[in-house]
Parts: C-alpha cells; structure tokens; sequence
C-alpha cells in the first residue's frame, strides 16, 4: 500500500478504463483526498452525478471498502467532484 490517494485513483482508473469501464477519478478539495469513482449498478451507496451518471465512490488508499461505501469522515457526497473521467 504505498503510493498516495491521487496516484492511486489514477492507476486503478487507467486499469478499469483499459478494460472499458465507466470510470472517473474524485476529488474534493475539503477533505483533501481523491477516490475512484465507478458508474456501475452496485445497488446503491455514496455517489457523485456526473452528465446523467452516478459515479460511486470507492476508495483506493484503505483496504475493507467496497464501491459506494466511503468512509463516514469524507461521505459527504457534495464535497466530491469529477476531475477525470472516460
């Protein structure tokens, strides 16, 4: 687990896109951290809306969290916006 949140998101963002997944990078700026956000039908969870897609936050830099499921102290969701996506 080396590597920060940023570098992370982005590697795992380049892996799922190669493979052809809808997938973005988050940010926010109040927490000063970045996740993967992926559009998939994961049965709800923490999302961003991004031109008409839910992008669900899935953390990159702990490991137990699944697609959707932030941790309780970043999930606010109004905190997160799209940086990249595909």
């Amino acid at each position: 687990f080396q590597g920060d949140c940023d570098t992370r998101a982005l590697f795992c963002f380049q892996i799922l896109d190669y493979f052809d997944y809808d997938v973005a990078v988050l940010v926010s700026e109040t927490y000063g951290h970045a996740v993967l956000g992926i559009s998939s039908n994961i049965g709800g969870g923490d999302y961003v809306k991004y031109k008409g897609k839910r992008y669900y936050g899935w953390e990159t830099t702990s490991i137990g969290f699944k697609a959707g499921n932030m941790a309780p102290d970043c999930s606010n969701m109004r905190y997160w916006s799209v940086a990249l996506s595909n």
